[in-house]
């Protein structure tokens, strides 16, 4: 990976700097989270003040009454008063789901536009949204796998959505609904997935071609995790092309950024040494530099020109928790380029 020294912004700040926004994938899951909680609330409140129409399936040519959402919506709990006695009625208790008092995502549907028969692509666009809920079976407490509710018309999500809100769900939906983004391919424009496959609802395609986006807590959770992992493997590799370029200048050896470079990057380890495998006696102590792992590093953190990445925990004790900054043009010079959107569109 070729890294050029010249538009390498390299500088070092404590984390206490507030003009810098700084996420670890833990605040990114909950910000995305609570977004998307919030849009499923607001579509859900849409719904029943009679503003945009629920359907049936993702179709779209016929409508749910507000009657049967509340139906299909309606919880029920058996609860036995006596165990040994047969005369008396187990007591039957109902509550309708109000996704404000918990939420269980959003699915987002995608369909083909056309279909190039000569490579096989088709180009998608966003066509309706649902609601996800676990009804039950029937007068009973068996409650069902998550499934859509009710979807909503693309179209009609401006009428309850602000631009941003329709711009995330855009941007989850392209990264959820295809492999080519979030699946296991480990190309250059890939998400690399560093969860477990069964961990997340891979897309789902129907009727051969029309796609589906969840966007449900492990998803979310996913997104999270690999959009830190990803942006801290980009930095931290340039970080350490840079200072091994450094370290072969010995001008640059003494050098403020070579200084602090070298004190973000690694730690000194104590080794002992015997240099006479004859008298065991004899030994030598020594420090050396060791290198810290891409693993150790978890929080990121940017301003308009520039991007850094943090550990949580400093290896030096006598050395602030500091982040190392490249600068935005190198990051998106070296990332792909839906992970420099999402990060400086969303947060």
């Amino acid at each position: 990976m070729r890294i050029n020294l010249v538009s390498l912004l390299l500088c070092i700040s404590f984390l206490t700097n507030a003009q810098y926004t700084q996420i670890t994938a833990t605040s990114l899951y909950d910000s995305l989270y609570s977004r998307v909680h919030r849009i499923e609330c607001k579509l859900y409140d849409g719904v029943m003040a009679g503003k945009i129409k629920p359907f049936q399936n993702d179709s779209l040519t016929s409508t749910y009454s507000l009657q049967t959402i509340k139906s299909l919506g309606t919880i029920y709990h058996q609860v036995r008063h006596t165990e040994n006695s047969i005369d008396e009625p187990d007591s039957v208790y109902q509550y309708i789901i109000n996704p404000h008092d918990k939420g269980n995502g959003l699915l987002s549907i995608l369909k083909p536009v056309k279909l190039d028969l000569n490579s096989m692509e088709d180009h998608d666009r966003f066509t309706s949204v649902a609601l996800l809920f676990a009804p039950s079976v029937g007068n009973t407490s068996i409650i069902l796998p998550i499934q859509p509710w009710f979807y909503i018309r693309y179209s009609d999500l401006a009428m309850m959505l602000n631009p941003s809100e329709i711009q995330l769900l855009t941007q989850l939906t392209k990264l959820l609904s295809t492999d080519k983004y979030f699946g296991l391919i480990r190309t250059k424009d890939s998400l690399l997935v560093t969860t477990r496959r069964e961990d997340y609802f891979a897309p789902g395609v129907f009727n051969g071609f029309t796609r589906s986006a969840c966007m449900n807590k492990e998803n979310l959770e996913a997104v999270a995790k690999n959009c830190i992992y990803l942006s801290v493997l980009y930095i931290h590799e340039a970080l350490l092309q840079t200072l091994r370029q450094l370290e072969k200048d010995p001008a640059a050896l003494n050098t403020p950024t070579y200084l602090e470079l070298k004190d973000a990057m690694t730690y000194p380890k104590a080794m002992i040494f015997f240099p006479n495998p004859d008298d065991p006696t004899i030994e030598i102590d020594s420090i050396f530099y060791a290198r810290i792992e891409q693993s150790e590093f978890k929080r990121i953190a940017w301003d308009a020109s520039s991007i850094g990445i943090s550990q949580v925990e400093s290896f030096n004790t006598d050395v602030h928790k500091s982040v190392v900054y490249i600068s935005r043009n190198e990051f998106c010079k070296l990332s792909p380029q839906w992970l420099q959107v999402f990060l400086w569109s969303n947060f």
